[in-house]
């Protein structure tokens, strides 16, 4: 089997695992919206005020749910609440175990790439992101590193990020944009390093940069007129920007190594002192 037909088997298994992953979420949240708010006696159909409380959310994950059902055993459940909670509980358990079974194909057709073996020592790197890497990053389809920054967004248009634009045809892959997303707020929360590193370090110099008056607020929205440094919000972005660039172009790197690609010497070296 060649690679770019593994490649074709890789993205429908990538996409069959959403497609049972989001009804899961969808039963598993309605169990939990019933659950909480017994435990928590409020009323089922008003609605409340987002809440961003840690303990909160750890208390109602999935793996939970059982447990807090019979903390409401107690509790008088009508015959249609009793019967949809077990329904959700049971169909998102049966929609679980199908997600397993689909990441162990994923994780068979992964060891037919050699760089997989890559992957898998990163931290924060899944096999659900690894084949997603694997599927929108095709080493034959990239002179250069560059052409894998543009596939996911990370180039820049008139000296901004490419936005989408009614009526225009995007020039990145916007799946692939979100992946990378996905990358680098796994490195962040996973502390993957040298990554993770890298990001706390361009976030600050990004912070610390002073831009002449009226710079940022005539190239930017949200920014008045006096401001001469960027939002912490905005250094972020950058920072994650930067990130995902540097995991990108060691992607890259590793694929030409395995692949035997030769290398232009300007993304082989030196991309820490790049300055944007």
């Amino acid at each position: 089997m060649d690679k770019e037909t593994k490649q074709d088997l890789v993205a429908i298994l990538v996409d069959t695992y959403y497609g049972w992953q989001e009804p899961r979420k969808a039963f598993y949240n309605s169990a939990r919206n019933l659950v909480r708010r017994k435990i928590e006696d409020l009323p089922l159909r008003v609605p409340e005020d987002k809440r961003e409380d840690k303990a909160y959310l750890k208390r109602y994950v999935d793996s939970n749910l059982e447990a807090l059902l019979e903390e409401i055993a107690g509790q008088e459940l009508d015959e249609v609440e009793r019967k949809y909670l077990d329904g959700f509980i049971d169909s998102g358990k049966a929609l679980k175990e199908q997600e397993k079974k689909v990441q162990s194909l994923m994780e068979d057709f992964l060891t037919g790439f050699p760089e997989w073996t890559w992957l898998q020592d990163i931290r924060g790197i899944s096999r659900v992101l690894a084949v997603n890497l694997i599927r929108y990053f095709d080493i034959n389809r990239a002179k250069h590193v560059s052409s894998f920054w543009k596939v996911a967004g990370l180039h820049v248009v008139d000296g901004v990020s490419p936005r989408r634009r009614r009526g225009e045809k995007l020039d990145y892959n916007p799946a692939a944009r979100t992946l990378m997303w996905k990358v680098a707020d796994s490195f962040i929360k996973q502390r993957t390093e040298p990554y993770r590193g890298v990001y706390d370090v361009e976030k600050e110099r990004q912070l610390g940069r002073v831009y002449p008056v009226g710079e940022l607020a005539g190239r930017f929205n949200g920014y008045k007129k006096d401001d001469t440094k960027l939002l912490r919000g905005h250094a972020h972005n950058r920072a994650l920007r930067y990130m995902e660039k540097l995991f990108l172009r060691d992607y890259y790197l590793k694929l030409c190594e395995i692949y035997g690609r030769e290398v232009d010497e300007p993304y082989s070296a030196r991309f820490h002192e790049a300055k944007r």
